[in-house]
């Protein structure tokens, strides 16, 4: 016979509990996947948004915030906070897509490293094509 557990009320997670949200649809930008910037003109930039959510107990720790995005033609250009509180605790961060040759596809890496410790990293991968 399974075993059914209802319960009503919050679920707290102990600990640091990380997420990430893509800012333009705020849904959440799920661990290994990619993010499309789409196709650009060549010689122009465009940017997003990601923001990192803690919905955990403790403070989450980002050891590297100052260097998250590796990969051609990507640049983080706004740094998220180090530690990020507790309970619904965000920080933001804004990559650069940078396209310069026509006819190019360029893929990149943004990598969140934290204490999280079943979470760690969180790994999206990033796209962009110049026309």
């Amino acid at each position: 016979m399974p075993l059914t557990i209802h319960f009503n009320g919050q679920l707290y997670l102990h600990g640091p509990y990380i997420s990430v949200l893509q800012n333009s649809t705020f849904s959440t930008q799920p661990n290994g996947s990619t993010f499309d910037f789409g196709t650009i003109a060549a010689g122009t930039v465009t940017s997003r948004a990601w923001i990192i959510n803690n919905s955990g107990t403790r403070t989450l720790t980002i050891t590297n915030n100052t260097s998250l995005v590796s990969g051609n033609g990507f640049v983080q250009i706004e740094t998220p906070p180090s530690s990020i509180g507790a309970n619904g605790g965000q920080g933001l961060f804004r990559v650069r897509f940078a396209s310069t040759a026509p006819g190019t596809t360029y893929n990149g890496t943004i990598t969140i490293q934290s204490n999280d410790t079943g979470q760690s990293p969180w790994v999206i991968h990033v796209t962009g094509r110049s026309n």
